[in-house]
């Protein structure tokens, strides 16, 4: 049996950006949409904000100072002022400056991650400066909240630093007493520094600049709000589209790989729920896609049998979910409906539907015929619909893929044309199992079934490769899932021809839509 793992070292085609816009352009104005309405809302329940900002700078001592040994005031250091800017930044974030913050404002109930929401530390190296932004509801409340932060921080440290100073000074001044005068004029000098420095705090922290209440909202317009997030929701939506386009490319309706093949028909868009409604026997379809499929009836050229008419037809596709299915069934019941004698097999071994489409069973089917134990008059089965003009092969209670030769399918496409004009042979995805690859290249003619939207570009190439290296070349596409035109047709479904008995014509209303002639 001939295998499907030939893999092509070929290098991934460009993608489109034009197809793949087309392609999700529903998902990318949704995101759009959904995007817009979101920062409108958020912007109109937000509010108005105000922010209002305060500058501290630090002033580092020089390295060389021994005057402050041992007191927790900011020296320079070979990293720079980034390292002090950074450390100050972190101090005004500690819980101890957060929880003083929160006192004084009346916020002591507040988490510190709830009350630092609205508050950003902005450390600047280049200007030896830290920002305390804050973000409230009013104007007089921001600029309130920022210069709270900054004198909290600032009397913390300098109580540190007074505390720290005047540990010092009471221990140079023990030692004086017992100094020698080398000693003793030294620690005079320090001693002088110090005490002048008493009372003033950190001396090398300050509030450059206090914040004022702001005279403008710094919230964005729901309008600009808007517009920011369309154009950021239309770029991320472009990006996606384009990103799946590589990952995973669709078919578009002008790809050349499908221009390689006559269309035979355009089967209309049908909903999740009619096609299941339909193919589990409970529904109906709609008038506009019986018509496609009389279309595909008449584009085979089998409507009147000639030499080079094709005996024997198999519906494929590259993946499942396409429409292979639907297509065999509906062609084979327009092909009754024209008169001809139609015998439809399930040649699909792993995941047969003709029996559930037609809600019967039988012991007998395709793999006995193939295996030869039993005759064609034991393996078909009534349709239900056209009497002898349409019957049914499934595929058998056993289902053994090794029985799948060329040699043994086509033995058994002779015996059924014995009992049918036409042989319809519903397939597995081409690219999925070997099974269809065989039936392929055992039939007079092979259908591809392709949704736009759905069919992947590359398993569509590969079928198309693997049909050519076998020789085999497909008679045209169905495209199935077509989008239907705003004129499209509505006409009232007509009675299929030839059937005689009344309550055939009656069962075919109730049970297939009056598939028209």
């Amino acid at each position: 049996m001939d295998s499907l793992t030939d893999h092509r070292d070929e290098p991934r085609e460009a993608v489109n950006p034009v197809d793949a816009l087309r392609h999700r352009w529903v998902a990318i104005a949704l995101l759009v949409a959904t995007a817009a309405t979101a920062a409108v809302v958020g912007s109109m329940l937000s509010g108005k904000k105000f922010e209002a900002e305060t500058i501290m700078q630090v002033r580092p001592l020089a390295s060389d100072n021994d005057a402050f040994v041992g007191i927790d005031v900011f020296h320079e250091s070979s990293g720079g002022t980034s390292t002090v800017v950074y450390a100050l930044g972190r101090q005004l974030q500690s819980p101890q400056v957060v929880d003083a913050a929160k006192a004084e404002l009346g916020q002591a109930s507040w988490t510190r991650h709830d009350f630092l929401k609205s508050i950003t530390i902005k450390p600047t190296t280049q200007s030896a400066t830290v920002s305390i932004v804050a973000k409230e509801d009013s104007a007089k409340r921001a600029a309130l909240v920022a210069n709270t932060m900054a004198n909290v921080g600032l009397a913390l440290r300098g109580r540190t630093v007074q505390q720290q100073i005047t540990s010092a000074v009471a221990r140079i001044e023990a030692r004086l007493p017992s100094a020698t005068r080398t000693e003793s004029r030294l620690l005079q000098s320090r001693l002088a520094e110090l005490t002048a420095l008493r009372g003033l705090g950190d001396p090398t922290v300050s509030v450059l600049a206090r914040a004022v209440p702001p005279e403008k909202s710094s919230s964005k317009s729901p309008v600009l709000a808007a517009v920011v997030a369309v154009l950021a929701a239309l770029l991320v939506g472009i990006l996606l589209a384009l990103g799946l386009e590589r990952l995973i490319p669709r078919l578009a309706p002008d790809d050349p790989l499908v221009r390689r093949h006559p269309v035979l028909a355009r089967v209309p868009r049908a909903s999740r729920r009619v096609v299941r409604s339909y193919l589990s026997g409970r529904g109906t379809l709609p008038a506009d896609l019986w018509e496609a499929y009389r279309i595909l009836r008449a584009n085979l050229g089998v409507e009147q049998p000639t030499a080079e008419a094709p005996r024997s037809i198999l519906v494929t596709s590259a993946i499942q979910g396409e429409g292979k299915t639907m297509t065999s069934v509906n062609l084979a019941i327009v092909l009754a409906a024209a008169g001809h004698r139609v015998v439809l097999v399930d040649g699909d071994l792993r995941r047969p539907m003709v029996a559930r489409v037609f809600e019967c069973d039988h012991p007998a089917g395709f793999t006995d015929l193939l295996s030869e134990r039993a005759s064609v008059s034991e393996v078909l089965v009534d349709s239900g619909k056209f009497g002898d003009r349409l019957r049914l092969v499934l595929t058998g209670r056993q289902r053994p893929p090794d029985l799948l030769e060329v040699a043994r399918i086509r033995s058994a496409i002779e015996k059924l044309e014995s009992a049918g004009d036409v042989i319809i042979i519903d397939s597995p995805a081409l690219t999925e199992f070997a099974d269809a690859i065989t039936l392929a290249r055992a039939v007079d003619a092979v259908i591809i079934a392709v949704q736009f939207g759905r069919s992947r570009r590359d398993r569509y190439r590969e079928i198309v490769e693997l049909l050519r290296d076998r020789e085999i070349t497909p008679v045209g596409v169905v495209l199935t899932g077509h989008r239907r035109a705003r004129s499209g047709l509505r006409a009232a479904p007509q009675e299929p021809e030839g059937v005689a008995q009344a309550d055939a014509v009656e069962r075919l209303r109730l049970e297939v839509g009056n598939p028209p002639h």
